[in-house]
């Protein structure tokens, strides 16, 4: 008789530690810490259930629909049109190689608040592009605050630990609703979304030891060969921050550093763009070292306290030029110059290529502004910067095909309302599109310190066609120019009575004693200021010299109507 066996029952158990479920053998599950892993000498792994499968994840979550199939018609037709016309013509669109526009649109359909701030500047664009269409513009604003809810939220969930994958969402999003402000012309709200962005790189990217430099600039560390999305976009505001910067603003909010050094040569123009923003830095940073030592100098000869701040900032910057300066600094200056000859060096194998042109033209215009703006600190006399007419005449071209290159990539719905003194204008250029380029700056630049009167017109009527709205003020910038213009023109004629110098002046036609030593916009600190460039009036304040000698600076002023 054969005997049936029967299996003795027992209660199956999934609740083992994690080390016995490893090694597939039965727990005694005592706690804190099972005794046959102490028994065997192993480390007991506890009992903390183990995460599920993705194959598991999908079966209980499966993923989410594109959130193109919840968008209502009105929805879905606004980020249509962002995906065709709107991403062409965003701020900083043209400057890299790796634009973010392109994480912008990846992110439209995966993120609401993407979504919702895609919807509302795309509203907004064709606001400004069609005849005024008052149901495009409430659409607009019903988008931009859906995005502003759920925006506000994500930031008030950041923390040290956060994602980058959530921190993108953030920056894409300040980034989105900036250019929303910029088209609206809310100049202080589009600040206001940038400066957002630039606080939260700040805390993800400074180093715990050098959280700020001695002029209170905030310190981040870049990586010049970005690795993910967030490096990219760290890019891109650090490359916003100093071009909003010198467009009529205070110092950049952030201060670049790298912990790589600067390779013999670059592979292409955003790694070279990176590099020389981490240099600018440091050549800002060493100005105020001058600027402060200069102060000092001249508190002993004049009470600078009395001065207006207008023009005791501009006679420091006059006096620049010519004041003592010890060992460090002069040490300091050559260590500035030999940092720009070897980006330069590294710059000059990169090729440019159709596909790149727009941004290694974009890094070779800031390159001319970083360079001659520190090359000119030290020249004595006003004379000294027609060594750069060459120059002049060469970015200025350069300028002007930037601008029909970008005009041509964006042939449909870029030709925008604008309000100026006259009433409504029409400028075929987004608003604040050039922001991150350097093109604006390059441009002011020449126009202030070339004496070529036909250089000095080109770029004038570049900057009319460039839509600064958001930004700044198109009008006021040009009224200030053609003031500087028109007052070292007329006064070359005075010196030479009976010579007829005609209305083409060449900068030998313009003596020494007819040039601005030094000349800034008044205010020359804009900071939070955004109502001064949106009045009538235009002011500047300018240094003459009389005998070389900072004893001898005559300070002036000037204020011009804005028609």
């Amino acid at each position: 008789m054969r005997l049936a066996w029967k299996r003795a029952s027992h209660t199956k158990s999934h609740g083992g530690c994690g080390t016995c479920l490893a090694r597939h053998v039965k727990c005694d599950e005592a706690r804190p810490k099972c005794q046959r892993c102490i028994r065997a000498g192993r480390e007991c792994a506890g009992y903390e259930p183990p995460p599920r499968s993705t194959t598991q994840l999908r079966r209980i979550c499966p993923r989410p629909l594109n959130p193109i199939s919840h968008l209502s018609d009105h929805e879905g037709n606004a980020l249509d049109f962002f995906r065709r016309v709107t991403i062409l013509q965003l701020p900083c669109a043209s400057a890299t190689e790796t634009p973010w526009e392109k994480i912008a649109l990846d992110l439209v359909y995966r993120q609401p608040a993407i979504a919702a701030a895609a919807s509302a500047c795309a509203a907004m664009h064709r606001t400004l592009t069609d005849v005024q269409d008052q149901n495009q513009w409430q659409f607009a604003m019903q988008q931009y605050n859906k995005s502003l809810a759920l925006v506000s939220k994500y930031i008030s969930n950041l923390q040290q630990h956060t994602s980058d994958d959530d921190v993108l969402v953030v920056l894409v999003a300040c980034l989105l609703l900036f250019t929303y402000e910029a088209f609206s012309g809310q100049d202080a709200m589009a600040s206001l979304h940038l400066k957002t962005g630039l606080r939260i790189i700040h805390e993800r990217c400074c180093p715990i030891d050098r959280p700020r430099t001695p002029n209170d600039r905030h310190v981040v560390v870049v990586k010049p060969c970005p690795k993910s999305l967030f490096d990219v976009l760290v890019q891109i505001f650090v490359r916003l921050d100093s071009d909003y910067t010198l467009t009529g603003h205070d110092d950049p909010y952030l201060y670049p550093i790298c912990e790589e050094h600067m390779p013999l040569y670059f592979s292409n123009p955003d790694q070279a763009s990176s590099y020389l923003e981490i240099i600018s830095a440091e050549i800002f940073d060493f100005f105020d070292d001058i600027y402060i030592h200069t102060y000092h100098v001249l508190a002993e000869q004049r009470n600078l306290d009395s001065m207006h701040e207008d023009e005791r900032n501009c006679l420091i910057r006059a006096a620049i030029r010519t004041v003592e300066v010890d060992d460090t600094l002069i040490e300091g200056i050559s260590k500035c110059r030999q940092s720009l000859l070897a980006w330069n060096a590294a710059f000059a194998v990169v090729p440019r290529t159709d596909k790149n042109v727009l941004s290694h033209m974009s890094t070779q215009i800031f390159f001319f502004c970083v360079c001659f703006w520190m090359e000119t600190w030290r020249d004595e006399t006003p004379m000294l910067v027609d060594r750069f007419e060459g120059q002049f005449e060469y970015f200025t071209g350069l300028c002007e095909e930037f601008l029909d290159r970008h005009v041509a990539n964006t042939p449909f719905r870029s030709t925008f309302t604008t309000h100026n003194a006259k009433g409504l204008d029409r400028i075929d250029t987004p608003p604040a599109f050039s922001l991150g380029s350097g093109v604006v700056t390059c441009l002011v630049v020449i126009a202030e310190r070339c004496r070529t009167s036909s250089i000095r017109r080109r770029c004038i009527a570049t900057l009319r066609k460039i839509n600064l709205r958001g930004v700044f003020d198109t009008d006021y910038l040009i009224a200030y120019l053609e003031a500087i213009v028109n007052h070292e023109e007329e006064a070359a004629r005075q010196c030479s009575p009976y010579v007829d110098l005609g209305s083409d002046l060449k900068a030998c036609d313009i003596p020494e004693a007819a040039r601005f030593l030094e000349v800034v916009m008044s205010p020359s600190y804009h900071a939070s200021n955004f109502d001064f460039y949106k009045k009538k009036r235009v002011g500047l304040v300018y240094v003459t010299p009389t005998f070389g000698v900072i004893e001898d600076f005559l300070i002036g002023r000037k204020s011009i109507q804005l028609c």
